[in-house]
């Protein structure tokens, strides 16, 4: 439980960045200090493209891909071998999540925007390699790359 409590502080911190102006206080120390903190992230971070995912399942690397878009999404085509939990189920799902917390995850859903918020949630569970899928699985299909049905 503590968990969803800081998820939901994380999306209430991310929707303060987003706000209109007159939406936002105008020194704010705790948008300041986040406004400081992400915009000094690389633009690729927790962000993997496609055909990197692509790659590295090829070269035999070990991912647990997990889908969070809804059952019939998923049931029209998904990455082979992925799990799907849809993003509003993740907290009342975590048994289906890796027990290791350095396994590599990729996440992903429709356009990468769920997906962010997933791996935003498995990096405050604590998982340490936590990757969103860039550009979701529109971005997979439009890059021809195999779908599962």
């Amino acid at each position: 439980m503590e968990w969803a409590s800081s998820l939901i502080l994380v999306v209430l911190l991310v929707l303060a960045l987003f706000a209109p102006p007159s939406c936002k206080a105008t020194h704010d120390p705790v948008v300041e200090a986040v406004d400081r903190c992400l915009s000094n992230l690389p633009s690729d971070w927790f962000q993997m493209k496609p055909e990197v995912l692509r790659q590295k399942l090829n070269a035999g690397e070990k991912w647990f891909v997990l889908d969070v878009r809804r059952p019939e999404e998923f049931a029209t085509g998904h990455l082979e071998g992925a799990i799907n939990i849809p993003v509003h189920e993740l907290g009342k799902k975590v048994d289906l999540l890796p027990q290791e917390m350095d396994r590599q995850i990729v996440v992903y859903c429709g356009s990468g925007v769920r997906s962010m918020f997933a791996t935003s949630a498995l990096l405050i569970l604590g998982y340490e390699c936590v990757y969103n899928m860039r550009g979701g699985f529109s971005a997979w299909e439009a890059a021809g790359l195999p779908i599962e049905h």
